[in-house]
């Protein structure tokens, strides 16, 4: 899970024995849609009642249909992708589609920008394998993200290799203890 993500726990602890409670099934998606969402909700609910004691019209029924088409789009595509996992496997829920994975099929998983899912299985007793790969929509991480974190683990590289240097500090020239910074002016020339 990377940063600027939500986890919701669904159930209680996993079960030990069967016959006892299910296992705890974890909810993954982005906090910033969740943020928008609940904006726009309250956006749209403003509106709407704006509409039903200001508009008696026909222009006022159609913005309210098109406020809750565009309310359907944005829940869509905002508040409905996620993943959950449990004891079985993984669903991805994306917009328009739910992919349903079990742990055994699940080859890797990375995150290149959105998640990815690859996904293999045996076909045959021939040894042939089917595979797939699924992307969500729910967990994502933006390039620049990825470029900053990479830049930065090549310059703690360079600076652990630089030898016993630790730090800038090591790399600044001592100064003596009784002698001003270089910005600050002698008091010969301050006025009196």
């Amino acid at each position: 899970m990377t940063a600027g993500q939500d986890r919701d726990t669904a159930a209680g602890p996993a079960a030990g024995a069967a016959g006892q409670a299910p296992a705890e099934r974890q909810t993954f998606r982005s906090s910033l849609a969740v943020v928008v969402w609940w904006i726009w909700v309250l956006f749209a609910v403003g509106n709407l009642i704006d509409l039903a004691v200001q508009g008696r019209d026909h222009l006022s029924v159609v913005a309210a249909f098109i406020l809750l088409f565009i309310t359907g789009v944005i829940y869509t595509t905002v508040q409905r992708p996620r993943i959950v996992a449990d004891d079985e496997g993984l669903t991805i829920m994306n917009p328009l589609r739910d992919h349903r994975i079990g742990w055994a099929a699940v080859a890797a998983i990375d995150v290149p920008e959105l998640l990815r899912v690859r996904c293999e299985w045996p076909l045959d007793s021939a040894g042939d394998t089917g595979h797939r790969v699924l992307y969500s929509w729910a967990v994502r991480s933006p390039r620049r993200k990825q470029v900053i974190a990479e830049l930065r683990a090549q310059r703690r590289s360079r600076r652990g290799s630089a030898g016993d240097l630790s730090g800038c500090s090591a790399r600044r020239k001592a100064r003596p203890r009784n002698r001003p910074p270089a910005w600050r002016t002698p008091r010969s020339w301050s006025p009196r």
